[in-house]
């Protein structure tokens, strides 16, 4: 009945889909044996047929972006306050899309270390709670953060190997997204990258009950704990593929 309501005109008895609700583990589930199914399938391909794997979904991934913006100006609740491609997801759908095209190092490295587990913690903590499920707006959410968390594991599948010295670059280029995030924060008041507060129910927003105005440094001490796991696993893969 709301399948193509935007939040703003949704009736407020409208029920959303909240946080490690039933509804929303059982996608969650079925998104990440989905992933799974997809990189089996991926592997049995030659390499000729993961390319054009891997240009089809970044099409899907960016068109997707394109369309969530666009039917939104569409249905006339656009606003540069909460809708530009500023959010880190938002940006790194275009990275993904540059990099499967590029096949260049550094942006493969960009959405390994910074696209893949932002997107896996967006879908372990959507801050799409107030939509319901048969919605527009939260199947694409799925769908476009589901894409954003496979091709980089299926590029992974493909050769892929992520390095540690291309880590500084990496930190660089999120330190200069929150530059420019927070000039356009303050001149609209917004919140993107969720640098003056965090989203409801999300990983953020568990920091920031923790740390209080330490906030912001507690989240750069995150991302470098989330990449010391990630780069931690992959040596430890690659080590143990060795013997």
């Amino acid at each position: 009945m709301y399948f193509w309501t935007p939040l703003s005109k949704m009736p407020g008895d409208v029920k959303g889909v909240p946080i490690f609700s039933a509804t929303h583990l059982t996608w969650l589930a079925i998104a990440l044996l989905g992933c799974l199914l997809a990189v089996w399938l991926f592997r049995k391909q030659n390499g000729g047929r993961r390319g054009k794997i891997l240009r089809l979904l970044a099409w899907i991934l960016v068109l997707g972006c394109i369309f969530r913006i666009g039917f939104r100006i569409a249905c006339g609740v656009f606003s540069p306050r909460w809708d530009l491609p500023l959010h880190l997801c938002d940006v790194m759908m275009f990275v993904e899309f540059y990099a499967v095209y590029s096949k260049k190092e550094f942006p493969r490295e960009l959405v390994f270390a910074l696209g893949m587990p932002g997107a896996l913690a967006a879908l372990i903590t959507p801050g799409e709670i107030y939509y319901p499920f048969w919605n527009i707006y939260y199947l694409l959410f799925i769908m476009l953060h589901v894409l954003l968390f496979l091709i980089p594991v299926l590029m992974l599948a493909d050769g892929f190997v992520p390095r540690v010295r291309r880590l500084p670059g990496c930190f660089a280029f999120l330190a200069v997204l929150a530059a420019v995030d927070a000039v356009v924060n303050r001149q609209l008041k917004s919140n993107y990258l969720f640098i003056s507060e965090a989203a409801e129910g999300s990983i953020l927003d568990v920091i920031q009950e923790m740390f209080g105005a330490w906030y912001l440094p507690a989240a750069v001490g995150m991302v470098l704990l989330i990449w010391g796991m990630l780069y931690g696993g992959v040596y430890l893969w690659r080590r143990w593929g060795r013997k």
